[in-house]
């Protein structure tokens, strides 16, 4: 693989920070990557965005992995207003889970979705960022990233909304709310999540693909039939020839192409 195109790092917003990479004077569409940790750890550094960051600008588009504030009092970065809606959503998120952790439902992945709108934003439309507001974007995150990024392709009740995504992929994680998800939604969706995982188990996502399925709604779930919470990490970095090695830009790819209506 070739080495990553120059990485410059900005703060989109106070105290937190993203790395950006691009190769070309004008990319095809913006990738915007967020890293697990069940948010209250984890790094922009961590190793798919290493990977992401030599595989994604080689395809003449930009990309960017963002850091989230993790950890603390969730609470203090929302205002009281919100209290009511994020609490009735955690319930109905965990009524649907019921095997997932509820933590991963609440004020948690309220700020970090928060962080992620505001890295978007940031990044399309900021007089400071590399203004890519015309460009197609494609979100992404592993595990609770995945969820963020989820959460902010389809928005979150209580929640005002972003742009649209083409596409949102989540690597080990589910959508948080998938009542969001609805039948001709311009953002399609991907899942590869690891048959195994106990974090994601493997019954409330046959549940989630049952409810998207009977729906008719744009989400593609992709069962790896062993391994762990990470083993989708290992198969995405795997060398050539691995069955899943080029899920995520074939994903990307297919995403483009649908949007230029190519």
């Amino acid at each position: 693989m070739a080495d990553p195109a120059p990485v410059e790092s900005f703060a989109y917003r106070q105290g937190v920070e993203l790395d950006y990479w691009c190769s070309v004077a004008r990319p095809a569409a913006l990738v915007v990557y967020a890293h697990g940790g069940s948010f209250i750890s984890g790094a922009r550094t961590d190793r798919l965005a290493r990977h992401f960051a030599a595989l994604v600008p080689g395809m003449g588009l930009a990309f960017a992995s963002i850091d989230y504030r993790k950890g603390g009092d969730p609470w203090r970065d929302l205002t009281e207003d919100d209290r009511p809606a994020v609490e009735a959503a955690a319930l109905q998120s965990a009524a649907f889970y019921p095997e997932i952790a509820a933590r991963l439902f609440g004020p948690l992945l309220y700020r970090a979705t928060q962080d992620f709108r505001a890295a978007v934003d940031w990044l399309r439309h900021d007089s400071a960022g590399p203004a890519l507001g015309d460009l197609p974007l494609i979100v992404a995150g592993l595990s609770a990233g995945g969820m963020a990024a989820l959460g902010y392709a389809y928005g979150l009740d209580g929640t005002g909304g972003g742009v649209a995504p083409v596409l949102a992929l989540g690597i080990a994680a589910v959508p948080p709310q998938p009542w969001r998800i609805l039948p001709g939604h311009s953002c399609r969706s991907a899942l590869l999540i690891a048959r195994g995982d106990p974090i994601m188990p493997r019954a409330a996502v046959q549940r989630l693909d049952a409810d998207l399925q009977a729906r008719g709604c744009p989400v593609q779930v992709e069962m790896i039939p062993y391994g762990q919470h990470n083993r989708p990490v290992r198969e995405l970095l795997a060398g050539e020839g691995g069955r899943w090695h080029d899920w995520f830009p074939s994903q990307i790819s297919s995403a483009i192409h649908q949007a230029r209506g190519l």
